[in-house]
């Protein structure tokens, strides 16, 4: 790896031609540019599982990286993509389960539209102990409401949402409770209104569920874990109530 270094420029075609490389660590340089086409060569980057391209000056990743068959997890949080557009290929590797988009400066309502396009699914997968199956959004603007169907639009292997701080409004869609593996939903820091849906009861394996700074109301699900989380999970929310909060009236 060569992390936190001053390199800087785009990142040349010919770095595709290393077929034998299974970890490329290159955040924290001055890397600028999208991602070289040449990534997808059928020939190319075959052994690649994890890239770590954060804290650089990426825009984009190509259109198509279905001879990605290996990659497993890409971390591109503090780039300046902008446009969930711009990596609209990342959902077409196969094995590609961990992605962190955080910081990235996104914007716009087209999360729908992204995920439409189809995370990997499980019976194809074999995921490295190295990789947290998870989808990090946290710290941009998007906006619009978290879709309806997020929870068959995403497989039930995930463990991780990060939405935080962003626009996002409308309800908490019930589907989420589909996704019974999730320990970690992030969702603090939004314009969510409407409730906690009771479905969510069936999230038993929550380590971390964060709702707090938003505009919910009713009673928090009375059973484990969200009635022994602190209260800090539910604190910016004037219409919410129950255990840990203050009973309902």
């Amino acid at each position: 790896t060569i992390n936190g270094n001053q390199i800087g420029g785009s990142i040349p075609g010919s770095f595709a031609r290393l077929s034998n490389l299974y970890i490329a660590g290159l955040g924290s340089n001055r890397i600028s540019g999208r991602i070289p086409d040449s990534f997808n060569e059928p020939d190319g980057l075959v052994s690649l599982m994890y890239l770590y391209l954060d804290n650089n000056r990426i825009t984009g990743v190509p259109r198509d990286l279905s001879n990605l068959k290996n990659l497993q997890l890409i971390d591109l949080q503090y780039n300046p993509i902008r446009s969930l557009d711009n990596v609209a290929g990342l959902l077409t590797s196969p094995q590609l389960v961990e992605i962190d988009l955080s910081n990235c400066q996104l914007s716009g309502s087209g999360l729908a539209r992204w995920l439409a396009r189809g995370y990997p699914r499980a019976n194809t997968l074999h995921i490295s102990d190295e990789v947290t199956p998870s989808l990090g959004l946290g710290n941009n603007a998007l906006s619009g409401s978290i879709p309806e169907n997020i929870g068959t639009l995403l497989p039930d292997y995930i463990q991780g949402l990060g939405f935080d701080n962003n626009q996002f409004s409308g309800h908490i869609p019930s589907s989420l409770s589909n996704l019974t593996s999730l320990t970690i939903v992030e969702l603090q820091r939004n314009e969510l209104t409407g409730s906690i849906p009771d479905t969510f009861s069936k999230l038993s394996n929550l380590v971390t569920f964060n709702v707090s700074y938003n505009h919910l109301s009713g009673q928090v699900p009375p059973v484990i874990p969200f009635t022994t989380l602190d209260i800090s999970s539910y604190e910016g929310n004037a219409g919410l109530c129950g255990t840990p909060l203050p009973s309902c009236t």
